[in-house]
Protein backbone atom coordinates (compact mmCIF):
# COMPACT_ATOMS: atom_id res chain seq x y z
CA UNK A 1 0.00 0.00 0.00
CA UNK A 2 1.61 3.19 -0.88
CA UNK A 3 2.36 5.57 1.74
CA UNK A 4 1.38 9.79 2.09
CA UNK A 5 4.93 10.23 0.90
CA UNK A 6 4.56 7.90 -2.05
CA UNK A 7 1.03 9.80 -2.85
CA UNK A 8 3.17 13.20 -2.42
CA UNK A 9 5.89 12.03 -5.02
CA UNK A 10 2.90 10.67 -7.33
CA UNK A 11 1.14 13.81 -7.40
CA UNK A 12 4.07 16.02 -8.04
CA UNK A 13 4.60 13.66 -11.39
CA UNK A 14 8.05 12.32 -10.28
CA UNK A 15 9.45 9.26 -9.00
CA UNK A 16 12.40 9.49 -6.50
CA UNK A 17 14.81 7.78 -8.78
CA UNK A 18 13.78 10.78 -11.01
CA UNK A 19 13.96 13.38 -8.30
CA UNK A 20 18.02 12.70 -7.08
CA UNK A 21 20.24 14.91 -8.94
CA UNK A 22 23.94 15.80 -7.49
CA UNK A 23 22.98 19.61 -8.08
CA UNK A 24 19.40 19.07 -7.16
CA UNK A 25 18.41 22.52 -5.40
CA UNK A 26 16.06 22.19 -2.87
CA UNK A 27 15.47 25.96 -2.71
CA UNK A 28 11.34 27.63 -2.94
CA UNK A 29 10.24 27.78 -6.31
CA UNK A 30 12.33 25.19 -7.79
CA UNK A 31 9.65 22.46 -8.41
CA UNK A 32 6.38 22.34 -7.89
CA UNK A 33 5.28 22.87 -4.24
CA UNK A 34 2.12 21.52 -4.03
CA UNK A 35 3.02 21.21 0.33
CA UNK A 36 3.56 25.14 -0.01
CA UNK A 37 0.08 25.82 -2.29
CA UNK A 38 -1.71 24.61 0.29
CA UNK A 39 -0.50 25.98 3.07
CA UNK A 40 -0.52 29.19 1.50
CA UNK A 41 -4.18 28.47 0.59
CA UNK A 42 -5.15 27.04 4.07
CA UNK A 43 -3.49 30.58 5.66
CA UNK A 44 -5.48 32.65 3.60
CA UNK A 45 -8.51 30.98 4.14
CA UNK A 46 -7.94 31.40 7.71
CA UNK A 47 -7.55 34.78 7.19
CA UNK A 48 -10.50 35.92 5.39
CA UNK A 49 -12.24 34.17 7.78
CA UNK A 50 -10.93 36.30 10.63
CA UNK A 51 -12.04 39.26 7.91
CA UNK A 52 -15.35 38.22 7.75
CA UNK A 53 -16.18 37.47 10.81
CA UNK A 54 -14.25 40.19 13.25
CA UNK A 55 -16.74 39.87 16.22
CA UNK A 56 -17.22 36.06 15.46
CA UNK A 57 -19.02 33.71 17.72
CA UNK A 58 -17.15 31.41 19.58
CA UNK A 59 -17.78 28.31 18.09
CA UNK A 60 -16.18 29.99 14.41
CA UNK A 61 -12.95 30.32 16.08
CA UNK A 62 -11.95 26.64 16.64
CA UNK A 63 -12.56 26.80 12.58
CA UNK A 64 -9.76 29.49 12.83
CA UNK A 65 -7.78 27.44 14.99
CA UNK A 66 -8.01 24.29 12.79
CA UNK A 67 -6.99 25.69 9.35
CA UNK A 68 -4.08 27.45 11.06
CA UNK A 69 -2.85 24.06 12.68
CA UNK A 70 -3.65 22.13 8.75
CA UNK A 71 -1.51 24.88 7.37
CA UNK A 72 1.45 24.36 9.85
CA UNK A 73 1.08 21.13 9.94
CA UNK A 74 1.22 20.50 5.62
CA UNK A 75 4.55 22.92 5.86
CA UNK A 76 5.71 20.49 8.16
CA UNK A 77 4.86 17.82 5.91
CA UNK A 78 6.85 19.17 3.09
CA UNK A 79 9.84 20.14 5.38
CA UNK A 80 9.97 16.20 6.65
CA UNK A 81 9.37 14.81 3.24
CA UNK A 82 11.88 16.94 1.80
CA UNK A 83 14.67 15.65 4.54
CA UNK A 84 13.48 12.14 4.26
CA UNK A 85 14.43 12.45 0.38
CA UNK A 86 17.33 14.10 1.00
CA UNK A 87 18.72 11.43 3.05
CA UNK A 88 17.41 8.49 1.13
CA UNK A 89 18.41 9.84 -2.41
CA UNK A 90 21.71 10.85 -1.65
CA UNK A 91 24.57 8.47 -2.33
CA UNK A 92 27.48 7.35 -0.06
CA UNK A 93 30.98 8.80 -1.16
CA UNK A 94 34.64 7.97 -0.14
CA UNK A 95 36.14 11.16 1.20
CA UNK A 96 39.12 10.81 -1.58
CA UNK A 97 36.95 10.54 -4.21
CA UNK A 98 33.75 12.75 -3.83
CA UNK A 99 33.06 15.15 -5.83
CA UNK A 100 32.61 18.78 -5.07
CA UNK A 101 28.82 19.53 -3.79
CA UNK A 102 26.32 17.77 -2.06
CA UNK A 103 28.16 14.52 -0.02
CA UNK A 104 26.75 11.18 2.59
CA UNK A 105 29.99 9.99 4.19
CA UNK A 106 30.04 6.95 6.30
CA UNK A 107 33.40 6.97 8.94
CA UNK A 108 34.67 7.34 12.49
CA UNK A 109 34.65 10.74 13.95
CA UNK A 110 37.78 12.53 15.84
CA UNK A 111 39.18 15.34 17.46
CA UNK A 112 41.07 17.71 15.51
CA UNK A 113 44.96 17.48 15.01
CA UNK A 114 46.81 17.88 18.18
CA UNK A 115 43.41 18.23 20.68
CA UNK A 116 43.66 16.14 23.46
CA UNK A 117 39.94 16.50 25.12
CA UNK A 118 36.88 18.84 24.14
CA UNK A 119 33.99 19.39 26.43
CA UNK A 120 32.83 20.35 29.95
CA UNK A 121 35.57 19.73 32.98
CA UNK A 122 32.55 17.93 34.73
CA UNK A 123 31.29 15.97 31.78
CA UNK A 124 33.11 13.51 29.41
CA UNK A 125 35.00 13.76 26.51
CA UNK A 126 33.38 14.84 22.76
CA UNK A 127 33.53 15.34 19.21
CA UNK A 128 30.30 17.81 19.72
CA UNK A 129 27.73 18.33 22.41
CA UNK A 130 24.73 20.93 23.44
CA UNK A 131 24.46 21.20 27.04
CA UNK A 132 22.59 22.65 29.71
CA UNK A 133 24.10 23.22 33.51
CA UNK A 134 21.62 24.65 35.98
CA UNK A 135 21.75 25.48 39.75
CA UNK A 136 19.14 24.52 41.35
CA UNK A 137 16.18 25.53 39.06
CA UNK A 138 18.09 28.12 37.77
CA UNK A 139 19.75 27.90 34.45
CA UNK A 140 23.22 29.02 34.46
CA UNK A 141 24.55 28.33 31.22
CA UNK A 142 23.30 26.69 27.58
CA UNK A 143 25.35 26.20 25.16
CA UNK A 144 26.24 24.23 21.67
CA UNK A 145 30.18 23.58 20.34
CA UNK A 146 30.74 24.98 16.94
CA UNK A 147 34.16 23.28 17.06
CA UNK A 148 35.40 21.75 13.95
CA UNK A 149 35.96 17.84 14.14
CA UNK A 150 37.30 15.13 11.75
CA UNK A 151 35.36 12.46 10.24
CA UNK A 152 37.89 9.33 8.74
CA UNK A 153 37.05 6.70 6.55
CA UNK A 154 39.40 4.18 4.72
CA UNK A 155 40.18 6.69 1.85
CA UNK A 156 41.05 9.56 3.63
CA UNK A 157 39.45 12.50 5.96
CA UNK A 158 37.36 15.46 6.17
CA UNK A 159 36.93 18.57 8.67
CA UNK A 160 33.67 18.72 9.91
CA UNK A 161 32.16 22.39 10.89
CA UNK A 162 28.85 22.28 12.65
CA UNK A 163 27.39 25.66 12.76
CA UNK A 164 24.02 25.21 12.13
CA UNK A 165 23.53 21.42 11.80
CA UNK A 166 20.86 19.15 12.78
CA UNK A 167 22.79 17.07 15.06
CA UNK A 168 21.54 13.69 16.12
CA UNK A 169 22.96 11.85 19.09
CA UNK A 170 22.77 9.06 21.02
CA UNK A 171 24.93 9.34 23.82
CA UNK A 172 23.93 11.79 26.79
CA UNK A 173 25.44 12.06 30.19
CA UNK A 174 24.39 14.38 33.47
CA UNK A 175 27.12 14.86 35.68
CA UNK A 176 27.51 17.08 38.66
CA UNK A 177 29.84 19.47 40.79
CA UNK A 178 28.89 20.59 43.91
CA UNK A 179 25.58 22.51 43.05
CA UNK A 180 26.05 22.42 39.52
CA UNK A 181 24.29 19.84 37.39
CA UNK A 182 25.01 19.44 33.91
CA UNK A 183 22.23 17.99 31.06
CA UNK A 184 25.09 17.31 28.02
CA UNK A 185 23.69 15.49 24.75
CA UNK A 186 27.18 14.26 22.85
CA UNK A 187 28.95 12.70 20.36
CA UNK A 188 31.88 10.79 21.79
CA UNK A 189 35.39 10.75 20.18
CA UNK A 190 35.75 7.47 18.38
CA UNK A 191 32.21 6.41 17.25
CA UNK A 192 30.43 5.81 13.88
CA UNK A 193 29.84 9.15 12.21
CA UNK A 194 26.80 9.94 9.69
CA UNK A 195 27.42 13.14 7.68
CA UNK A 196 25.50 14.54 5.10
CA UNK A 197 25.98 18.11 3.73
CA UNK A 198 28.33 20.18 1.48
CA UNK A 199 31.54 19.25 0.34
CA UNK A 200 34.62 21.95 -0.64
CA UNK A 201 38.00 21.37 -0.74
CA UNK A 202 40.51 23.99 -0.17
CA UNK A 203 43.82 24.45 -0.23
CA UNK A 204 46.74 23.33 -2.54
CA UNK A 205 46.43 25.67 -5.74
CA UNK A 206 43.60 24.73 -7.51
CA UNK A 207 44.10 27.74 -10.12
CA UNK A 208 43.93 26.64 -13.84
CA UNK A 209 47.31 27.37 -15.54
CA UNK A 210 47.80 26.77 -19.39
CA UNK A 211 50.97 25.03 -20.06
CA UNK A 212 51.60 26.66 -23.16
CA UNK A 213 50.99 30.16 -21.79
CA UNK A 214 53.84 28.82 -18.44
CA UNK A 215 56.58 27.46 -21.22
CA UNK A 216 56.63 30.81 -23.13
CA UNK A 217 56.87 32.91 -19.91
CA UNK A 218 60.01 30.72 -19.43
CA UNK A 219 61.47 31.48 -22.75
CA UNK A 220 60.72 35.01 -22.11
CA UNK A 221 62.96 34.61 -19.10
CA UNK A 222 65.83 32.85 -21.17
CA UNK A 223 65.71 35.39 -23.76
CA UNK A 224 66.51 38.39 -21.69
CA UNK A 225 69.94 36.03 -21.53
CA UNK A 226 71.01 35.94 -25.00
CA UNK A 227 74.13 34.61 -23.69
CA UNK A 228 73.60 32.11 -21.40
CA UNK A 229 70.88 30.91 -23.65
CA UNK A 230 73.32 30.63 -26.65
CA UNK A 231 76.23 28.76 -23.91
CA UNK A 232 72.99 26.09 -23.03
CA UNK A 233 71.29 25.80 -26.72
CA UNK A 234 74.23 26.27 -29.53
CA UNK A 235 74.87 22.74 -29.89
CA UNK A 236 76.47 23.12 -33.35
CA UNK A 237 78.62 26.04 -31.84
CA UNK A 238 78.00 28.51 -34.53
CA UNK A 239 77.29 31.41 -32.23
CA UNK A 240 73.23 31.54 -32.93
CA UNK A 241 70.20 29.61 -32.16
CA UNK A 242 68.36 27.40 -35.19
CA UNK A 243 65.10 26.08 -35.30
CA UNK A 244 66.18 22.61 -33.75
CA UNK A 245 68.23 24.15 -31.38
CA UNK A 246 64.98 26.44 -30.50
CA UNK A 247 62.70 23.27 -30.07
CA UNK A 248 65.21 21.42 -27.80
CA UNK A 249 64.96 24.67 -25.55
CA UNK A 250 60.94 24.75 -25.76
CA UNK A 251 60.89 21.63 -25.13
CA UNK A 252 62.93 21.94 -21.52
CA UNK A 253 61.16 25.29 -20.66
CA UNK A 254 57.90 22.91 -20.91
CA UNK A 255 59.04 20.18 -18.71
CA UNK A 256 60.43 22.99 -16.59
CA UNK A 257 56.72 24.74 -16.71
CA UNK A 258 55.04 21.27 -16.19
CA UNK A 259 57.31 20.76 -12.30
CA UNK A 260 56.58 24.06 -11.70
CA UNK A 261 52.89 23.86 -11.72
CA UNK A 262 52.80 19.82 -10.22
CA UNK A 263 54.46 21.76 -7.39
CA UNK A 264 52.33 24.67 -6.77
CA UNK A 265 49.17 22.16 -6.56
CA UNK A 266 51.00 19.83 -4.07
CA UNK A 267 50.03 22.23 -1.11
CA UNK A 268 48.16 20.88 1.23
CA UNK A 269 44.56 19.66 0.64
CA UNK A 270 41.70 20.11 2.92
CA UNK A 271 38.19 18.33 2.37
CA UNK A 272 35.47 20.42 4.47
CA UNK A 273 31.96 19.35 5.19
CA UNK A 274 29.52 22.64 5.83
CA UNK A 275 25.68 23.47 6.15
CA UNK A 276 24.62 23.32 2.06
CA UNK A 277 23.54 26.26 0.51
CA UNK A 278 20.71 25.72 -0.71
CA UNK A 279 18.80 25.67 2.32
CA UNK A 280 19.15 21.80 3.31
CA UNK A 281 20.66 21.03 6.90
CA UNK A 282 23.82 19.70 7.66
CA UNK A 283 22.69 16.20 9.44
CA UNK A 284 25.24 14.46 11.49
CA UNK A 285 24.12 12.16 13.36
CA UNK A 286 25.80 8.53 15.49
CA UNK A 287 22.87 6.45 14.02
CA UNK A 288 22.48 4.80 11.36
CA UNK A 289 21.16 6.29 8.13
CA UNK A 290 18.55 3.80 7.43
CA UNK A 291 16.99 4.75 11.09
CA UNK A 292 16.84 8.42 10.29
CA UNK A 293 15.64 7.65 7.25
CA UNK A 294 12.29 6.05 9.41
CA UNK A 295 12.26 8.89 11.46
CA UNK A 296 11.63 11.71 9.13
CA UNK A 297 9.48 8.95 6.79
CA UNK A 298 7.00 8.19 10.08
CA UNK A 299 7.32 12.37 10.97
CA UNK A 300 6.46 12.85 7.01
CA UNK A 301 2.93 10.89 7.84
CA UNK A 302 2.28 12.18 10.80
CA UNK A 303 2.18 15.85 9.85
CA UNK A 304 0.30 14.99 6.61
CA UNK A 305 -2.35 12.70 8.78
CA UNK A 306 -2.60 15.93 10.96
CA UNK A 307 -3.46 18.22 8.25
CA UNK A 308 -5.78 16.40 6.76
CA UNK A 309 -7.58 15.85 9.73
CA UNK A 310 -7.48 19.47 11.22
CA UNK A 311 -8.86 20.70 7.81
CA UNK A 312 -11.56 18.24 8.01
CA UNK A 313 -12.76 19.25 11.56
CA UNK A 314 -12.18 22.94 10.95
CA UNK A 315 -14.35 22.44 7.86
CA UNK A 316 -17.40 20.38 10.36
CA UNK A 317 -16.60 23.55 12.72
CA UNK A 318 -17.41 26.35 9.76
CA UNK A 319 -20.86 24.73 9.13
Amino acid sequence: MPSLIDLFDLLQGRSRKHLFNHQIDFRLGDHHEIPVVVFCALLVSSVLIIYHYPHAQPNKWPTVFFMLSAAVNVYLWQHFWRIYHYIADTPTSRVATASQGLVEFHGIGDLMPGENHRGLAMGPPCLWQVYTITRGDKTVERARTKQPFILQDASGSCVIFPAGATVIASSSAYPRQGDLRANIRYLKPGCGLYVLGQMRTVGGDNNHYDLDKETNKILRQWKQNQQQLVADYDTDSDGRIDSQEWEAARLKARKQAKRQIDLKRQGAITHEIRKPDNGMPLVISDREPKSLQRRYYWLGNASACLAIACFIWGAINAY
